[in-house]
């Protein structure tokens, strides 16, 4: 299915489809668990010293490990609100939730960023 703005479904696929939504979520995960595990991966927004590298990569992954409890979260909402319109018929998903979801993600990193900016400014 595909949902407006307002949560109401204006298309629909064939049932495979349903395996995109899960799989789409593991590959970011994983994605994201890489690249959490490789220390030159990860950039910083803040200037790295040796004082404040060791509290700014643990900043960053907690952020990253957030990042992803969240986007599963959302990837799984998506999917049990399409599943359960399927099994009831109302073809609409609450309008509330992605937009709450994005809000949601984008606090988690403005809150981290913060927390990173404040770190270096201690060390």
């Amino acid at each position: 299915m595909h949902f407006d703005a307002a949560g109401n479904a204006n298309g629909w696929g064939p049932p495979s489809s349903l395996t995109l939504l899960p799989v789409v979520a593991a590959g970011l995960y994983l994605l994201i668990t890489v690249i959490s595990l490789l220390p030159t991966g990860i950039r910083s927004a803040v200037k790295l010293t040796a004082e404040s590298r060791e509290r700014i990569q643990a900043l960053t992954r907690q952020m990253l490990a957030w990042i992803k409890a969240e986007l599963v979260c959302l990837f799984l909402s998506i999917q049990w609100f399409i599943l359960a319109g399927i099994r009831e018929g109302s073809n609409s998903i609450p309008a509330l939730a992605p937009p709450v979801f994005i809000v949601v993600i984008f606090a988690t990193v403005g809150w981290h960023l913060v927390a990173l900016f404040r770190a270096t400014r201690t060390a």
